[in-house]
């Protein structure tokens, strides 16, 4: 993750900084189909859970982050589409928002909108190991 607005017209007149980091998460999210996808070829789903973090590389114009400062929970949120090819594969595309209960940035004081909540999207591929509806 990075943030820079230091060369930015439009932030000239706003406090400006930058920061970079990388991340770990692991976290555990509930998944909702809308439409079954053993009955049709497609279906928009919606995701929410809970997790932690930690940073690790982490640099920033407001300087480095204490041990205990590096780490905190985040939820993320999220929907997007699936599309079955067959039985077992199944391709999808989504976008999540995430919403972590520390500054990431480091920055703090008026004028500064930190809002701790990051944007991403991914494409992925889900294989089912086993047909759905067997038991094993």
């Amino acid at each position: 993750m990075r943030g820079d607005n230091t060369n930015i017209a439009s932030q000239a007149y706003k406090p400006n900084g930058q920061f970079q980091t990388e991340m770990a998460e692991l976290s555990a999210k509930a998944e909702y189909d809308f439409i079954d996808l053993q009955k049709h070829k497609a279906t928009p789903f919606v995701n929410v859970g809970a997790g932690v973090y930690t940073l690790f590389n982490y640099s920033s114009t407001e300087g480095p982050k204490e041990g205990g400062d590096k780490t905190g929970f985040v939820m993320p949120v999220g929907g997007g589409v699936k599309y079955k090819l067959n039985n077992r594969v199944k391709l999808l595309a989504e976008g999540n928002a995430r919403l972590f209960n520390k500054n990431l940035d480091g920055r703090t004081g008026a004028g500064i909108n930190n809002p701790n909540l990051y944007y991403s999207f991914g494409f992925g591929v889900i294989y089912e190991l086993t047909p759905a509806n067997v038991l094993w």
